[in-house]
């Protein structure tokens, strides 16, 4: 996937990353990156748009956290996005928020 056009924003307080992926438009919010990416094994959300896009991402149980096995829908495990994500969250988490508006 190729992500371009991105510009970090704000929807009611909070961090967004709108961004154009594969031509099409998308909006990941920090408080999506936090869950998906940090729990659920790398992933990021895109979207319900992104449903019938994407291939469902199945997680498995795990029964140290007692997180039951589930089928995500509408996220990706693209290095890209995935990568670009990460840059969004380090740049929230530094403070360094002079690229949003």
């Amino acid at each position: 996937m190729k992500v371009t056009k991105i510009k970090y924003t704000r929807d009611q307080g909070y961090p967004e990353m709108h961004c154009r992926i594969d031509g099409k438009p998308a909006v990941i919010s920090i408080l999506q990156i936090k869950v998906a990416l940090l729990e659920y094994e790398g992933v990021v959300f895109l979207g319900p748009e992104w449903e019938k896009c994407l291939d469902p991402i199945s997680i498995p149980e795990d029964k140290k956290t007692g997180r039951n096995a589930m089928t995500l829908r509408g996220f990706t495990r693209d290095p890209e996005v995935v990568n670009a994500a990460k840059a969004f969250l380090k740049n929230i988490s530094d403070d360094n928020e002079a690229n949003l508006t």
